[in-house]
């Protein structure tokens, strides 16, 4: 009724209700109508809030309900099964949104996942696809899989990751962002599922396996399972005594074409395929020839070739070899090398960390009757200058 009064419009064909609605219109005016009858509605509405807020509720859930129903009955999925401890298993189980999606079956009990393939073979899309049946089960309780057992546990990815302008952090400094977050989740009691996508491959290879192997064995730790795929076999092999698990895609040249199976295979990868895609699409001969051989020679290791050409000064006797700091200078005696100077440079303090160098006296020594000064600028670096008389 409230509307029907709010609404009233006059006719024009009827000079009398024409003059009616006039006048309606004028009392709407005067007494303020439209106003009062508005704040009533607003008060109807706030005494049933809770009312029209379960009918939304109510009409969410039919929706999400009659949506889930449509997919079961569509695809082929299952009801998921909640256990405790460190265990996961995945029977038979696709990505829902991949046509003809090749099925797989992986069992973790107490252990973690290091997933390697070559490229294109489908390492990505197997994590993704664990991590999305895990999603649909605590959520949806149905899975893309002949079965799925787990426990409840909360989801952390990094698997796409990119730079940021607008806040100025780079892709490595992202990484490092996302992977301090699942460091502080795995403090938690509560199960977590960890999935990585190649993990630091912002940075160097010597770098990047030598923190990924650290990051990975402290969150296999405790109740989490971690999901990791890499490029890395070296990690294979450095993971071994921490509760990994090695798997892997693999792909085969059939006509001169990379035939890929989409199955996995247990154990470590041995093969590698990413100049042979750049071979099938046509990249220049010479190009192919030369990578090929730069990749030789990188596999070669000449024996008794150490790692790292550089040479370091020797130990003082009885010094441990673990200790870099001490390094046996000329004078036989031990110094100190101050670590926090590379953290001073790091944080940007050089100007600080300058002024907090003290400069020690310098030595000298008598060589075949001439007498030769080692200046030794500063207590916390290693390096000596060394000057004669001559200036040399």
């Amino acid at each position: 009724r409230r509307s029907r009064v709010v609404g009233t419009q006059g006719d024009s064909a009827n000079e009398l209700a024409a003059i009616a609605w006039l006048f309606i219109e004028l009392a709407k005016v005067a007494f303020n109508i439209e106003v009062i009858l508005f704040q009533r509605f607003i008060g109807s509405i706030t005494a049933r809030r809770d009312a029209i807020h379960g009918m939304f509720r109510f009409i969410g859930e039919t929706d999400a309900a009659i949506s889930v129903a449509r997919l079961r009955s569509e695809t082929q999925t299952c009801r998921p099964q909640f256990v405790d401890g460190k265990y996961l298993k995945a029977e038979q189980v696709v990505h829902p949104l991949i046509d003809g999606c090749v099925p797989n079956t992986l069992v973790l009990d107490g252990t973690g996942l290091l997933l390697t393939g070559s490229n294109m073979s489908g390492k990505t899309t197997f994590i993704r696809t664990l991590v999305l049946n895990a999603l649909t089960a605590e959520t949806l309780d149905i899975c893309f899989a002949g079965s799925y057992t787990a426990p409840y546990m909360r989801l952390l990815s990094s698997i796409r990751i990119s730079d940021d302008i607008a806040e100025g952090t780079s892709y490595y400094l992202q990484e490092v962002l996302t992977v301090k977050r699942f460091l502080e989740a795995s403090q938690d009691s509560v199960p977590c599922l960890f999935a990585l996508d190649e993990l630091f491959k912002g940075t160097n290879t010597t770098e990047r396996i030598a923190a990924g192997k650290a990051v990975l064995a402290h969150l296999n730790r405790g109740p989490h399972i971690v999901l990791v795929s890499t490029h890395d076999i070296e990690l294979a092999e450095l993971l071994d005594s921490d509760g990994y698990e090695l798997h892997h895609f693999r792909e085969e040249v059939v006509d001169g074409r990379l035939v890929f199976d989409y199955q996995l295979h247990t154990g470590p990868l041995t093969t590698r395929n990413a100049i042979r895609i750049l071979e099938l699409y046509d990249y220049p001969p010479e190009l192919i020839a030369e990578a090929y051989a730069v990749q030789e020679r990188l596999l070669k290791k000449p024996e008794g070739q150490p790692n790292d050409k550089r040479e370091r000064r020797p130990l003082r006797a009885g010094a441990p070899a673990s200790d870099f700091r001490f390094l046996e200078h000329p004078d036989n005696q031990r110094r100190p090398v101050n670590q926090h100077s590379v953290h001073d440079r790091d944080k940007k303090h050089l100007e600080t960390a300058g002024q907090q160098r003290r400069r020690i006296p310098p030595l000298r020594v008598n060589v075949g009757g001439q007498e030769i000064e080692i200046s030794r600028k500063y207590k916390d670096t290693a390096r000596l200058r060394f000057e004669s008389p001559a200036g040399e």
